[in-house]
């Protein structure tokens, strides 16, 4: 298929023209059953999300599936469980227990000068 439809091996999976998007390329000339291409997209998000471990690495995976923001990938495909959500919630909640009380100190500091300005 790549040689057929003129694709470098460096081309990103979802492209901005030639086969995205194109309505009047039947699946069957490539020889696919029919599908709703954006299942599949949703798909190729989860596995970006489980499998980037950097916010750079996730810009490289939306940018290969053709989005030109980051945040399409996030927007229109990102869609998180209610019980993942809660997971990380409590993961996160953990890790605040270890804050050390001079991060804990300068946030109750910055409280105050927020105060203070809100005043003025």
């Amino acid at each position: 298929m790549i040689k057929e439809l003129g694709y470098k091996q460096s081309d990103p999976l979802f492209p901005k023209n030639k086969l995205a998007h194109n309505k009047n390329q039947p699946l069957e000339v490539v020889g696919l059953l029919y599908f709703i291409p954006h299942s599949f997209r949703n798909t190729l998000v989860r596995l970006g999300e489980n499998l980037c471990r950097a916010s750079e690495e996730f810009k490289a995976w939306s940018q290969n599936l053709g989005h030109e923001s980051v945040l399409t990938s996030f927007y229109s495909y990102g869609d998180m469980h209610d019980y993942k959500q809660s997971e990380l919630l409590r993961k996160l909640a953990n890790l605040t227990e270890n804050i050390s009380s001079d991060i804990e100190d300068q946030f109750k500091q910055f409280i105050a000068f927020q105060k203070i300005m809100t005043k003025k």
